[in-house]
């Protein structure tokens, strides 16, 4: 796999443990690993069916997030995506 920066994940074991995290938490966070100085955070849209249909994310430039508002980022994240998925699960009228 392809290194973009210092921190891109390129071995086959430590992306299938971060997929696992993804899967387990609901939510993925790129902490710089694709662009330098940048933490993204996206949680999955999915339709009636359950499938993924989008994405719902948010990036930051590093300038010093700190955890607490990582947090905050990936809490109004997730709840965007339920809010989402809520609207694509309830029958067409």
């Amino acid at each position: 796999m392809k290194r973009f920066t210092p921190r891109t994940i390129t071995g086959i074991a430590a992306l299938t443990r971060k997929l696992g995290r993804v899967r387990r938490d609901g939510f993925a966070m790129d902490r710089e690993e694709y662009l330098a100085d940048v933490i993204c955070v996206a949680a999955a849209i999915r339709d009636h069916t359950g499938a993924v249909v989008d994405r719902s994310a948010r990036r930051r430039r590093r300038c010093g997030p700190t955890e607490a508002h990582l947090r905050l980022i990936r809490n109004e994240v997730m709840a965007a995506a339920g809010e989402l998925s809520a609207e694509l699960a309830r029958p067409a009228v």
